[in-house]
């Protein structure tokens, strides 16, 4: 019974982190290209912000931190379809 639920728990968090690793990573590529440097320790701060203080609510309230996570990682990879659309329509 117990190895059910760890393996679905297992393959959920695998998801999630998959998901945020990849926006974060396409997110990066894109910063970089820019010629100014602001941005990318803007970005670097704020990614340390975000970090932190989804830690915090982790320890503090799990579910919130899950709920919030899952919600983040959806609304992002809607972003990211509408984007792409947009960009395979101007072809």
């Amino acid at each position: 019974c117990h190895g059910d639920l760890g393996a679905g728990a297992l393959a959920a968090g695998a998801g999630v982190a998959l998901t945020s690793h990849t926006l974060k990573a396409g997110t990066r590529v894109l910063l970089n290209t820019s010629p100014e440097p602001a941005s990318n320790w803007v970005a670097s701060l704020a990614e340390d912000t975000v970090a932190t203080t989804a830690l915090a609510l982790a320890l503090a309230h799990p579910w919130l931190a899950l709920s919030v996570a899952v919600g983040s990682s959806l609304l992002a990879a809607l972003v990211v379809w509408w984007v792409w659309r947009l960009l395979w329509r101007g072809v």
